[in-house]
């Protein structure tokens, strides 16, 4: 295995230099919201603007972008526009499909959908809807891909109880409904407020709906193959409410944003981490970022590593907010904090991060802000195995790894444990093989 990743070759794929910068159209107007969700794939970026506003209503609107050119490919909107939909709330890519969350969807009663779009041309191919959902009860606020799956809350769900909240897993190759997760006291509270998918679990969260107090937020874990809810944990650690709650997992940890908390050494925002095999608490932690204010405002996963963004926290410089700091789940030690630069058309970033997209070589951050946009910016201490930083994993980084061991250099270190021992090499070789 050793010998044959020293003769391969891997380039850094769609490993951009520079910060690129997506604006929306021309005729845009202002507080669209455009920005307000975002996702990235090889080939394409799509920017959700759910308060989009046409024709007199404000149904929401989604963007194709070339990734390459910053050409927009389409505008996508729901296919009967009427009233404020919320279509755009949500957006992702998935093998050449744009997936498009529209809330409330007044042309299927209110009670929410899913569109499906071809990423290459804009044309829709289908819109999933389930067969027990009534009006205003969001369907497709929130969901999560994995593989060939897709996770739906609809949190006002009124089956079993008032507003308990469902969640839907479809396979998007049939377009079929797989299983459906319920809440295991409808009585008392709803689920479907926001959702993650792993290879073994569901994850969402639930909230009393007797007090509707953010501060009885509880994770619920359900079994993917069999619906069964395995687990529940309640984040405590700093916890002093606030209506905005997030949620994002790997396989091993489960991750609740709490914006509007504040721990007591480091205010404004807490990320509470658990364990998903004992869902114990790990961890609890604020903003790398000096003076935060919304610390875990959004939070997206990609393998080893988790990018949390503190939409709100403000800059020296006035017409700048926003940062995302990322860290390496192996060791939850802190990789990067990646700040918002001017907008080169209007000056202001501001929001920077309020929605993000990790890949494995840089951060897409939507910018909402009065001048919306977003922007990509390249994080290079994403691909550890190229460690003299060329974009090419190749048998030169070996030699620059050795470098970088005999001078105890920060690239040695390869597992994300914050040493540099022998152990980094075949750590290395582990990142050589999965490239970038």
């Amino acid at each position: 295995m050793i010998q044959a990743a020293l003769i391969s070759m891997v380039l850094c794929a769609n490993f951009e230099p520079e910060r690129r910068f997506y604006h929306g159209p021309v005729n845009l107007p202002a507080f669209s919201y455009y920005g307000g969700s975002v996702a990235i794939d090889d080939e394409t970026v799509l920017i959700g603007a759910y308060l989009r506003t046409r024709d007199q209503t404000d149904s929401g609107a989604a963007y194709l972008i070339d990734r390459a050119s910053g050409e927009q490919i389409a505008e996508l909107r729901p296919d009967t526009p009427a009233g404020s939909e919320s279509f755009g709330l949500n957006v992702a890519l998935w093998k050449g499909i744009a997936i498009v969350g529209c809330a409330i969807d007044a042309a299927r009663g209110n009670s929410g959908a899913l569109y499906l779009f071809d990423a290459a041309t804009g044309e829709q191919l289908d819109v999933i809807t389930p067969d027990d959902t009534d009006s205003s009860d969001y369907f497709g606020a929130h969901f999560d891909i994995l593989g060939d799956h897709i996770a739906v809350t609809a949190a006002a769900h009124n089956f079993p109880g008032l507003d308990s909240g469902r969640i839907y897993l479809y396979d998007l190759n049939t377009m079929s409904l797989v299983r459906v997760f319920t809440d295991s006291n409808p009585e008392d509270s709803t689920i479907g407020r926001e959702i993650a998918l792993t290879d073994r679990h569901v994850l969402t969260l639930r909230i009393s709906i007797r007090s509707l107090d953010p501060d009885d937020t509880t994770l619920v874990v359900y079994d993917r193959q069999t619906g069964d809810v395995v687990g529940e944990a309640v984040p405590t650690e700093g916890r002093t409410g606030g209506e905005v709650v997030t949620l994002d997992a790997s396989n091993r940890y489960a991750l609740i944003g709490d914006p509007n908390s504040d721990l007591p050494d480091n205010p404004g925002g807490v990320l509470h981490v658990f364990d998903l095999d004992t869902l114990e608490f790990v961890r609890a932690f604020g903003p790398q970022f000096s003076g935060g204010r919304s610390f875990g405002f959004s939070i997206d996963v990609e393998g080893d590593y988790a990018a949390i963004s503190d939409a709100g926290v403000e800059h020296l410089d006035p017409i700048l907010q926003g940062a995302v700091d990322i860290y390496d789940m192996r060791s939850w030690s802190h990789v990067t904090t990646v700040l918002p630069e001017r907008n080169p058309l209007f000056g202001y970033a501001e929001y920077f991060g309020t929605d993000i997209a990790l890949t494995r070589t840089g951060l897409l951050a939507g910018v909402p802000d009065a001048w919306p946009h977003a922007q990509y910016v390249p994080v290079p201490e994403l691909c550890p195995a190229d460690v003299n930083g060329d974009c090419l994993v190749d048998t030169a980084d070996f030699t620059a790894w050795v470098g970088a061991f005999n001078n105890d250099e920060p690239q040695c270190d390869q597992n994300g444990d914050g040493m540099c021992t022998p152990t980094d090499f075949s750590a290395w070789i582990t990142n050589y093989n999965a490239g970038c």
